[in-house]
Parts: C-alpha cells; sequence; structure tokens
C-alpha cells in the first residue's frame, strides 16, 4: 500500500532492522557462556544456524508475496547478500566489520571456497546443502501464489448456483491481467493497463517460463503428481488461477529449485577440470545422500544431550559437508606424513588441509576410536529396534554360526558374529544385522567417488559375501529361514539402501506413532526423529576422529601425549 516511494523507503527500513538481526545472530554464534552450555557442549553455533535458517532467511516471505518484483527486486537481493555473509561469518568464513550492513561486504572478504559452496549451500539438506537458498528467485512464486490464495479464499457460492469471488475489484485485476498476459516478459508496460494488473501477468508469465524449463515434458505435466501440472490445468492462463493447486508457492517454488540444482550440477561438472575442483565435486556427490543432510537441520531440545553438537562438532561438520576452510588447530601438522608416520596422499609436494583431513579418516593410530563411532551407531540401533517394537533383541550373540571353523589365520576365519539379531513380532522372520560405516570418505587425490551412494554399496556388496556361509549354516541348525542385512552407512551420513528398506519397515511396524512427551515441542514424525538421531552419531564421530588427531598432534609438539578420547567425545 502506498506510492512507489513509501514502499522503497518501507523496504529498506525493512533492511537495516534486519542488518541489525543479522548482527546478533552473528554476535550470538560466539557466545560461550553457562546460558548457551549445556551437558559441556557450547551450542550457540548449533542455535545460530537455526536461527538463520528457519527465522532470518524466511523473513522476507511475506513481503515476496505483497509486494510486485519491480519494486521487490533490489531489497530481496539484498536480503540475500545479508544472510550471505551472516553465515559467513557464524561458519568463520569472514570476518564481520564494525560498520556498515552486512549486504554490503564485498565478495573478496569471504573465503574463495565459501563462495564456492554458496550455491550447494543454497540445495536442499537433502540433496546435499543446507536449506538456506536465495528468496529473490521466488519472488514470482511467492506473488503469484498470493493472489491465488486470495482468490480460492474468496470464492462463494451464490442463490443461482454461481461460484463467484467476495471482490469484484479482485475479479476486475485478474481479468486486465488475463488481457496482458501475451506481452512479452521484461517488455514495457503498455499505456493505461493498471500496475497492479501488469505486476500479476509478468509474474504469471515467469512462473510459466520457469515451470516449462523445469518440467519440459508435455505428458510428465499432465500427471497429477508433478509439479508441473497447474501449468496443464490452468492452460497457462491466469484467468484460471483460482485453479492452482493449495499451497501454491511450495509448489511454484518447486520449478526454482529444481533448475538451481540442475545449474548446480551442470556448473561443478565443467569446472571438474582439475584436482581442486574434482575434489569438490566429489565431495558433494559424497554429501548428497538423501540421510546425509540430517543433521542440519537438528535442534538441541532432548535432556540427555542426544541432540546437541557442540561448537567443535557443528562447525567441522560444516566445513567437511561443503569443503570449507577448517580452523587452523583443526590442521596442524604441517609436513607430507601425518602423526602415525604414514605418507598423507596428495596431489603436491606437501598435502593441502583437506587432504590432511582426509586422511584421518582412515589415519592406523584412530582405530581405537573408529571402533567407538560403530559401537555408538550400533546403541542407537538398538534403541531404534526395540522402540519400534523389534522383539528380542540381542547384541553381538556368542551363540550364533556356532558351528563355523575356526581359524588362528583372520583371513581363513570363516566364523560371523553379528552386531544385532532381532525377531519381527508380526511376521517371525529373525534378523541378522551387521552394522558397517564406510571410513574411507574420500582419497587424497579426490577421484575414487563418482556417485552418491557408491562407498555404503561397496559396504553392503562386501558383507552379504562375507556373511553367505554363515548364514546357510544358521538357517540349517536352526530350520527356518533368516534375512540378513547389512546396515551400511557412509562417514558422511549416507545411508546404503538395504538399510534405508530396512529402516522403513520397522517405521511401518511403529505406525508412524506420534509422542508430544518424547518428541517434545514439535513432535516430530518418528521416522524423522531417528533419522537425525542416527545422523547426529555418525557426523559428531566423524568430527571426533578428525580432530582426535590435531589434539594428538598438538600434544607430541608439546611433548605430552592427550590421553585417549573416549565415547563420552560424542555426547
Amino acid at each position: 500500500m502506498g506510492t512507489n516511494d513509501y514502499v522503497r523507503q518501507a523496504l529498506d527500513d525493512y533492511l537495516a532492522t534486519h542488518d541489525a538481526r543479522l548482527r546478533a545472530i552473528a554476535r550470538f554464534s560466539a557466545e560461550t557462556g553457562s546460558s548457551v552450555t549445556h551437558n559441556d557442549e557450547i551450542l550457540a553455533p548449533q542455535l545460530a544456524l537455526a536461527f538463520l535458517k528457519f527465522s532470518a532467511n524466511a523473513r522476507d516471505v511475506h513481503l515476496l508475496r505483497g509486494v510486485p518484483r519491480r519494486l521487490m527486486e533490489g531489497a530481496a537481493a539484498t536480503h540475500d547478500r545479508g544472510i550471505r555473509v551472516a553465515l559467513a561469518a557464524v561458519l568463520g568464513q569472514c570476518e564481520l566489520p564494525d560498520v556498515g550492513r552486512c549486504s554490503d561486504v564485498e565478495d573478496v572478504e569471504l573465503t574463495p571456497q565459501y563462495r564456492r559452496a554458496y550455491d550447494q549451500i543454497g540445495l536442499s539438506p537433502y540433496a546435499g546443502g543446507l536449506g538456506i537458498r536465495r528468496w529473490a528467485p521466488h519472488a514470482d512464486a511467492a506473488y503469484v501464489a498470493q493472489w491465488a490464495q486470495v482468490w480460492q479464499s474468496s470464492m462463494v457460492t451464490h442463490g443461482d448456483g454461481t461460484v463467484d469471488t467476495l471482490f469484484p475489484a479482485l475479479r476486475t485485476t485478474i481479468a486486465a491481467a488475463g488481457c496482458l498476459r501475451h506481452v512479452p516478459i521484461g517488455a514495457a508496460q503498455p499505456a493505461g493497463s493498471l500496475d497492479v494488473a501488469w505486476d500479476l501477468a509478468q509474474a504469471w508469465a515467469r512462473c510459466c517460463a520457469t515451470t516449462a524449463e523445469a518440467y519440459p515434458l508435455v505428458e510428465e505435466r499432465k500427471e497429477p503428481t508433478s509439479p508441473g501440472n497447474w501449468l496443464h490445468e490452468t492452460r497457462g492462463a491466469v484467468e484460471l488461477l483460482v485453479l492452482m493447486p493449495k499451497r501454491g508457492q511450495k509448489v511454484l517454488s518447486r520449478a526454482v529449485l529444481r533448475l538451481a540444482a540442475l545449474a548446480f550440477r551442470r556448473r561443478i561438472e565443467l569446472e571438474a577440470v582439475d584436482y581442486e575442483s574434482i575434489a569438490y565435486k566429489n565431495n558433494f556427490l559424497h554429501e548428497a545422500g538423501r540421510e546425509c543432510g540430517d543433521f542440519t537441520s537438528v535442534l538441541p531440545w532432548m535432556e540427555d544431550g542426544e541432540m546437541h553438537m557442540g561448537r567443535e562438532q557443528i562447525l567441522t561438520a560444516m566445513h567437511l559437508r561443503f569443503m570449507l576452510v577448517p580452523f587452523a588447530d583443526v590442521v596442524t601438522t604441517a609436513g607430507p606424513t601425518c602423526s602415525c608416520g604414514q605418507q598423507v596422499p596428495c596431489a603436491g609436494s606437501l598435502p593441502t588441509p583437506w587432504e590432511r583431513l582426509a586422511h584421518r579418516h582412515t589415519c592406523p593410530d584412530l582405530a581405537g576410536l573408529r571402533t567407538v563411532v560403530h559401537n555408538n551407531v550400533e546403541g542407537v540401533l538398538i534403541d531404534f529396534l526395540k522402540d519400534a517394537g523389534m522383539s528380542e533383541v540381542h547384541t553381538e550373540p556368542s551363540e550364533w554360526d556356532a558351528d563355523a571353523v575356526g581359524s588362528d589365520d583372520p583371513a581363513d576365519d570363516d566364523h560371523r558374529r553379528p552386531d544385532i539379531i532381532c525377531l519381527h513380532p508380526l511376521t517371525g522372520m529373525r534378523y541378522v544385522l551387521d552394522n558397517t560405516l564406510a571410513w574411507r570418505a574420500l582419497s587424497g587425490r579426490g577421484v575414487d567417488y563418482d556417485a552418491t551412494g557408491k562407498f555404503s554399496k561397496a559396504a553392503e556388496t562386501r558383507k552379504e559375501k562375507a556373511y553367505k556361509k554363515a548364514k546357510e549354516r544358521e538357517e540349517a541348525l536352526c530350520g527356518r529361514k533368516i534375512r540378513f542385512i547389512p546396515l551400511a552407512f557412509e562417514i558422511s551420513g549416507g545411508w546404503g539402501e538395504k538399510m534405508a528398506k530396512f529402516f522403513e519397515e520397522c517405521v511401518r511396524l511403529k505406525k508412524r506413532r506420534r509422542s508430544a512427551e518424547k518428541y517434545h515441542w514439535c513432535a516430530m514424525e518418528y521416522g524423522k526423529h531417528w533419522r537425525q538421531r542416527l545422523s547426529v552419531t555418525i557426523i559428531r564421530g566423524r568430527v571426533m576422529v578428525v580432530t582426535a588427531a590435531a589434539a594428538r598432534e598438538r600434544g607430541r609438539g608439546n611433548g605430552e601425549v592427550p590421553e585417549e578420547i573416549s565415547a563420552h567425545s560424542l555426547g
């Protein structure tokens, strides 16, 4: 409402207030006092990321819905730049100046690694990103959806059976927009046309073009479940805006998100011509599994600390996920070798910080800590199976595969002892489960990972082969079929296909019941809760391993060797 100058001034006032909010979040992320500490973990960065993602970044959506692009575009872009810089400050990828707005910080002040990763950060957390998206590209989706919602909610049935809006001015505006919908995108506004009708017509035209580009197959758009179905139903006519689906903004934004994801993947493919860019592409694929991003949406609400991610845990996890500049005290050794004595695989004469972190995933000195992580993941799986309703849940049963022929040579020993066995209470099927983590992450040269889920798939195949004879012996002994399922995880948090299917089977057993007491303020979906529990356990374990090496190296530099890090470090 008001003149164009009034609207622009109101937007600038909003941006000034929003900048103060962003600076407050950045300052909060660096807090270390008792008010942000629980169970000996500093939770400020984990909470600051939630503030940015769920509050600060979403605040301009209401403006996008009510203000047309011609007035909002500059303000929306400024809002997005502010979010970008504030997030960089939280992740330790820039320092905020004392004066000026966050949005005024130049790109050169951000680390090159952060600038490279920001398009990835905008992707869905279930597709390799963080879900902190730029909102400016969604301006048309928000504006059109608001008009659709207003029209749909104002429709009434008259006594003669006709259906019409309660507001004649609304009908007039949409009809006027229909008269303008064939005017090319970006053309000059026709003289005498209503500003509001012109804004709607242009936003509609851009939404149509975006959706047609994202879902180019006409037959696909005819499918009711397709995000492009609205274009088929309305036949591209803004006059049929009333036929838009419910939650129209979410549907329209699907096309924007799809094109952004495709553009990002094309970019990293084209740029993958040298070691650094190939390593980045492969790291993205390693992080692009559906479950890899579950930890990014976790809030530390559980009293026992199961969902806590302390400062070093959450920030180092983000550095690993997006291949950002790690903290200096996480990467300590300057020479070509690791503290274990092995040469760190590298492309140049000396390993980069990233190559050092990659080596630590398989460093022989840290084998004991990797076992701790394995056991902690196993503990969460056991809790999940019991909570889902599985019966007779036992760990490492000594009587299992008792007929195997042992050997002093591990290579010839055919005996297998699974991590977990359990019984389905409804079907009577006996499950034999073996939990495995693919620790390899990426090799020093970053050329081994070319498909999401590659390592977990290989781990599943390896485990099934290893257990084949043991399974046959156990079935012969008990006289019934059993199901062996390898529960394979990648250290990025990704799951193997068989783990994912078994998890869904357990969730169905629970019938997706919710418990407001257990799941606290949001009564989150049962399956999501356990995915997050597993994700946090894996990622905290990964960070523990890569940071433990730095702690040992610092200790040796001081003439002291730190004590072994225990399972307590995970919580």
